[in-house]
């Protein structure tokens, strides 16, 4: 007896071929317009920080977090103690102001001022003209002098003296003329008039040294 064998078409073959893939494809969670997403674990996913938008540039990648903002109270600088406890540190304290500052008497404050430069007192002085200052080692003492003391020469000492000059100068000092010293002197313009160039006018190249002198009235001190 002849048996007859059923071949299938190729058709049905291709047909059945496609609905196992598709079978196997709907089996790992693909669909046909969804990509398969992964299964969900015991491990809870990380949560991204919320961000809000604020104006301006968008913040680089890998920048450096910003500082800080100080607050608006006045921070009180401290110090460290011993006991690892920081102490406040005390503020400077300030001179007072008005009739009891420094203004008012700079000498209470180590500084010049009327009381402690010029002639001092109970000095008396003979009236003299201009004074040519041209031996060396010369000291002119005791002077109240009308007019300028012309220095040529070294080593010459003025003190306890007044000079009022009215002319382009009150002392000048003339090239050669070392060391020059003016102390407890007071050298000025003559009130009302106009103001001399220096009160002490340096054309030398040394420097001399004025100690405890009322220099005022001129246009220039030194």
């Amino acid at each position: 007896m002849t048996h007859s064998v059923h071949r299938p078409s190729r058709r049905r073959v291709a047909v059945l071929g496609v609905l196992a893939v598709a079978a196997g494809l709907s089996a790992l969670g693909w669909s046909d317009h969804q990509e398969r997403t992964p299964a969900a674990d015991s491990t809870p996913a990380a949560t991204t920080p919320a961000v809000t938008a604020t104006s301006g540039p968008p913040p680089t990648a890998g920048a450096a977090a910003a500082a800080p903002v100080p607050s608006l109270g006045t921070a009180i600088p401290t110090t460290p103690s011993r006991s690892g406890t920081p102490t406040p540190t005390p503020s400077p304290t300030r001179r007072p102001a008005g009739p009891t500052g420094c203004a008012a008497s700079p000498s209470a404050c180590g500084y010049p001022d009327g009381s402690n430069t010029g002639v001092p007192n109970g000095v008396a002085l003979r009236p003299s003209k201009s004074v040519d200052a041209d031996k060396n080692g010369q000291v002119i003492d005791g002077l109240d002098v009308t007019g300028e003391i012309n220095v040529v020469a070294s080593n010459v000492t003025i003190r306890n003296t007044r000079v009022t000059g009215g002319g382009d100068w009150v002392v000048v000092v003339r090239p050669g003329a070392a060391n020059l010293r003016i102390e407890d002197s007071e050298l000025q313009t003559p009130a009302g008039s106009p103001q001399d160039i220096a009160c002490v006018l340096n054309i030398g190249d040394t420097r001399p040294t004025i100690l405890r002198t009322d220099i005022h009235g001129c246009s220039a001190g030194v």
